[in-house]
């Protein structure tokens, strides 16, 4: 019977990275030995989250995108929520959680050995001596959870009572969550002599922040991490790390869920993968001397069977692998076992050098286990030969060709490393040249919803879906939710543009049709504009797994591609808008030319009030000015058309004015006030009236106009506020500030009780700053400035920019006491670092003190005193506090 091929579908927070990426690698790798394909769909929304491993918490997904296409789901680690896998369980496809569990749900969940490889690594920290030893993590993800289990579990088995107060939590997963659990462990008062780290990210920063405060790894403090990613190799000095083999979970998933789609009993239960610690400088080992360090495999095996033994150890940890592996390993060690043995080719010619050198460099994972490789084969030497290991005396063991060719055998290993690294080098130039490439298409002027700016990327295939219908948020819940195709990318899928496709049969089978392998698999990444949900982004291509915090080449295209349809959705609009402005502009015209001997008043809005009836007539240019396409019949005639759309800040008074006209107090009207226009916005205008006598005499009619001012207004507070505001910090100038002084001064004139300070502050360390980065960065931190000392200050109060990096405040109703208290708030405030540019600054200030305790007549002289004050500070370097 002919294999039908099925397709599993993967939810993830992102597509990349040394742990999504790794384990849909394995999951790739799984399925295409299977024969079937995969469809990798992301969670986590691309235009507001940039960093996967911050999503501690379950995803509030719901899209129902695929569903027709997909046989099984595997869901990694907070990818979505309970509720989603449950339904998701009613559709009756089956689900494999992978790093994540839910009590009570019923289903296999694949997750690593933490709770072992914690125990492991605790465990190797006591046989080093070390008893204090503290544990930093974020314990909000379940794999960070079983991880501090194994961890008090370790100490617990070793007679070491759990101290609370050593555990140090981290904010996040990643680099930043280790950096500021140093400080916590550094202000700690309890002993530590060694960290358990909850990832290996977190060991990296925590590792950063002991060396500048000056303490040595691992003789002060000794770490290790938990992962096993590149990064730990890498760092001064290596980090001993456990490695949880993501790959694998990945491939331990696909076998699951394949087992449950073919009826396959599979326990519901929790499914361990492998964890295995790699002992490097950080923990205390000494691993200096790699060469002679001999292998832990039996003695007694044969020298070519002890040389399987540790390199299947070493670079197959699994029990089980692809037969690819296999087939490599063993041509691997037959080729350098033929090369240490003098034979330079085999019999077909192939070079056992190139060979063995071809298949080590494949299945090693970096330098360190390459080092390994050479390490088994030094000792492989050693035991055919019979020879000791190496002394000061005596480093080359064996025969001299031997040793030779094992050295020809080393270059031409760290020759492929080195090709290698190069190869990466070149390949991050190149996907930086792409990424301008993307972003200069889709910030052009053509449809970014075409999908023509892939033409600059090696992605075969593409297809992007827009959701249809009036309510796109909540597009995608439903089943018979439905896409529109308006762009693909790739010949095959030509016929579909313009195609509408259910939900649940997005992405088309043309594409699902052309996912063939590891390095070219099936993404769905949902698109947000500024207004909500857009659609789906389908494409076929490669796994990234060396990206830095999930933010993948996919993610990121899909946030510039969401970006770029809301500035083209934008442009259309203006474009319209322009249009229809010229359409009015050429209707005014005709009204205008139509009606201008009528309308002697030809840009104001007429109208008549009939105080018997209480009828009001607006003119056609009431409607024009609210910018409301309404027809004059449908305006309501009455006062409320008016005085309902008045601000509420101009009602009373224009209340007043209209009441002194109706009660014969005043026979004419004139009123500036805002008024409601169509789109929520308030429009100034000028009311002009006049009160029209009755036959008895009494008012019986208001007629006038309404003129438009609004522009007039407008330059009126530019104008105003330019003249009293600093324009870089918005705050008050200098001359604003004298006179609110001055006012203060004033009050106190009246009533001698009253207080008020001045504090003139200067900024110290800004000059250099300024110098060093530039005026667009100085001004920048000015600004900042300008924020926290607002932050700092009452209501009533008042901080102003005097000049360049001198500020002003203000306290009113304030003695010596409070302004001492400001003081103190102000100096911590403004000592706080700034981040700024990826940079961080600190600055301080020096701040002198003037109070009205001084007799001060002049505004001018309170801010001459309060200057003295703050040099006196200065120069003397005391804190400034007068």
């Amino acid at each position: 019977m002919e294999h039908r091929s099925l397709t599993v579908g993967v939810l993830t927070p992102v597509t990349g990275g040394f742990f999504f990426g790794k384990i849909l690698r394995g999951i790739a790798r799984a399925v295409q030995r299977s024969g079937d394909r995969m469809l990798a769909l992301q969670t986590l929304d691309a235009s507001r989250y940039g960093r996967s491993e911050q999503s501690l918490r379950p995803l509030p997904y719901d899209l129902r995108v695929g569903w027709a296409r997909i046989d099984g789901f595997i869901s990694i680690s907070t990818a979505v929520d309970r509720s989603y896998l449950e339904v998701v369980r009613e559709a009756g496809k089956p689900v494999v959680l992978v790093s994540q569990y839910y009590d009570g749900f019923p289903c296999p969940s694949v997750v690593p050995d933490n709770h072992g490889g914690a125990f492991a690594a605790v465990t190797h920290l006591i046989e080093h001596g070390h008893r204090d030893i503290a544990f930093v993590g974020n314990l909000a993800q379940t794999d960070l959870k079983e991880r501090f289990a194994g961890y008090r579990d370790a100490l617990t088995a070793h007679g070491i009572t759990v101290d609370p107060d050593l555990f140090f939590p981290a904010s996040e997963n990643l680099t930043p969550g280790g950096t500021a659990a140093a400080a916590a462990l550094l202000a700690s008062a309890k002993p530590v002599t060694a960290v358990m780290t909850g990832t290996d990210a977190n060991a990296v920063g925590l590792l950063r922040e002991l060396r500048k405060a000056g303490r040595t790894v691992p003789d002060d403090i000794a770490i290790i991490g938990f992962d096993g990613t590149e990064e730990a190799e890498q760092t001064d000095p290596p980090l001993s790390t456990v490695s949880a083999n993501f790959d694998r979970l990945g491939e331990l998933a696909v076998d699951l869920l394949l087992r449950l789609l073919h009826d396959d009993p599979v326990a519901p239960e929790r499914h361990l993968g492998t964890s295995s610690l790699v002992t490097r400088r950080s923990c205390g080992c000494d691993l200096s001397g790699s060469r002679g360090r001999r292998s832990a495999t039996p003695r007694d095996l044969p020298a070519r069977d002890r040389l399987t033994v540790t390199l299947r150890a070493l670079l197959v940890p699994e029990t089980s692998s692809s037969p690819s592996v296999e087939r490599t390993l063993a041509e691997g060690i037959d080729a350098g076992v033929a090369l240490l043995s003098g034979q330079r080719t085999d019999p077909t010619g192939t070079d056992h050098l190139s060979l063995a050198t071809r298949a080590f460099h494949t299945l090693a994972s970096g330098h360190e286990q390459l080092s390994r490789v050479i390490d088994a084969f030094y000792d492989y030497l050693a035991d055919r030969e019979a020879v000791p290991s190496p002394s000061a005396d005596d480093a080359r063991p064996g025969t001299a060709p031997a040793i030779d060719t094992l050295l020809e055998f080393v270059h031409s290993l760290m020759g492929a490393e080195s090709r290698t690294h190069a190869a990466f080098r070149i390949g991050m130039h190149q996907y930086l040249s792409v990424q301008y490439d993307v972003t200069g298409e889709l910030v052009g002027n053509r449809n970014p919803s075409d999908l023509a700016w892939l033409a600059a990327t090696g992605v075969p295939l593409a297809c992007l879906g827009r959701w249809t219908g009036d309510s796109p948020q909540d597009a995608g819940r439903a089943m018979e939710a439905v896409l529109e195709v308006t762009g693909v990318h790739g010949a095959e899928l030509a016929h579909l543009r313009g195609a509408h496709l259910p939900v649940a049969e997005f992405p088309p089978r043309a594409l699902l049709d052309h996912v063939d392998g590891t390095d070219r698999i099936a993404f769905l990444l949902a698109v947000r504009t500024e207004r909500g949900p857009w659609g789906v982004l389908a494409l076929r291509g490669p796994i990234d797994v060396w990206s830095i915090d999930g933010r993948e080449m996919f993610n990121h295209w899909t946030a510039q591609l969401g970006s770029a349809l809301s500035q083209f959705d934008q442009r259309n609009e203006l474009t319209t808008a322009y249009h229809r402005v010229q359409e009015l502009v050429d209707e005014l015209r005709v009204s205008e030319e139509r009606y201008a001997l009528a309308a002697l008043s030809a840009t104001d809005v007429l109208w008549d009030w009939d105080l018997g009836t209480g009828a009001v007539y607006y003119s056609e240019r009431w409607l024009e000015l609210l910018g409301e396409a309404r027809a004059l019949r449908e305006v309501d005639p009455t006062p409320q058309e008016w005085l309902d759309r008045v601000h509420a800040d101009d009602l009373d008074e224009l209340t007043k004015t209209v009441d002194r006209c109706l009660q014969g107090l005043s026979s004419t009207l004139e009123s500036e006030h805002r008024l409601r226009v169509a789109n929520g916005s308030h429009r100034w205008v000028l009311c002009r009236g006049l009160a029209v006598p009755g036959i008895d005499g009494r008012v019986a009619r208001l007629v006038g106009s309404f003129a438009d001012v609004h522009e007039r207004k407008q330059t009126e507070e530019r104008l105003r506020r330019g003249a009293q505001h600093d324009q870089l910090t918005g705050l008050a100038n200098r001359a604003r500030f004298l006179e609110r002084v001055q006012a203060e001064i004033d009050r106190c004139a009246v009533t001698p009780l009253r207080r008020f300070c001045v504090l003139f502050c200067d900024l110290d360390g800004f000059k250099p700053i300024n110098d060093t980065y530039g005026h667009i960065v100085g001004d920048q931190l000015l600004a900042a400035v300008a924020k926290r000392l607002t932050g700092t200050v009452r209501g009533d109060d008042m901080v102003a920019r005097l000049g360049g990096d001198e500020f002003g405040i203000l306290l009113a109703t304030a003695g010596q006491t409070e302004a001492a208290e400001v003081v103190d708030r102000v100096q911590a405030s403004v000592g706080h670092p700034y981040h700024l540019d990826g940079r961080e600054l600190r600055i301080g200030v020096s701040i002198g003190m003037a109070t009205s305790d001084g007799g001060y007549t002049d505004a001018i002289d309170v801010l001459r005193a309060a200057d003295g004050e703050m040099y006196q500070a200065k120069f003397a370097g005391r804190r400034a506090q007068q």
